[in-house]
């Protein structure tokens, strides 16, 4: 089950925001992944780095989901994010 204050704080940055949540996980995900941090508390930016994932990619760690542009509902699974899913990186 996502919850409803992060999910409104993304689709919210969504609509300032120019570019497309593909563009967004195509090179300003850390960026994107920093704004959804300052405006929701305890949110925790995390990397693929750290889970050895095959694509470079940021995004943000909230009441055990994980959240980014394409997927403002969260998903249980950091590896269930969309960029991960996709064989053309968005």
């Amino acid at each position: 089950m996502f919850d409803i204050i992060i999910t409104d704080t993304i689709e919210k940055l969504l609509t300032e925001w120019v570019a497309t949540p593909i563009e967004i996980n195509s090179g300003l995900c850390d960026y994107f992944a920093m704004e959804i941090q300052e405006r929701v508390p305890y949110a925790k930016e995390e990397c693929s780095e750290i889970y050895n994932a095959p694509v470079g990619h940021v995004w943000v760690g909230y009441k055990g989901r994980h959240y980014d542009a394409q997927a403002p509902d969260g998903v249980s699974d950091w590896s269930q994010l969309p960029i991960f899913l996709s064989n053309d990186q968005g």
